[in-house]
C-alpha cells in the first residue's frame, strides 16, 4: 500500500484485501447478488492518526477500518 507521497507502508502499519469473492462465493449465498456484476469491494486497514476519531470496534483493535465499492 502506498501513502499520499507514492511510499510505500509495511504491513504493520497499513494493508488491503479485496472481500468480493467471499461475499460472492459465501457460505450464506451471494451477498451481492443485487450489486452490479463487475463490482468489487475492497477493504484497508491503518494505523490511526492521533486524535482519530474511532469506532469502538476500531478501539478495540488499534485499526481504522475503511470499505470501498469499485466498479
Amino acid at each position: 500500500m502506498l501513502d499520499d507521497a507514492g511510499q510505500a507502508h509495511l504491513l504493520d502499519k497499513a494493508g488491503t484485501a479485496e472481500l468480493t469473492g467471499l461475499l460472492r462465493h459465501s457460505a450464506g449465498g451471494d451477498k451481492l447478488a443485487t450489486w452490479p456484476a463487475g463490482m468489487r469491494i475492497l477493504v484497508r486497514r491503518e494505523k490511526p492518526a492521533p486524535g482519530a476519531k474511532l469506532t469502538d470496534f476500531e478501539k478495540t483493535r488499534g485499526w481504522r477500518m475503511s470499505h470501498r465499492p469499485r466498479g
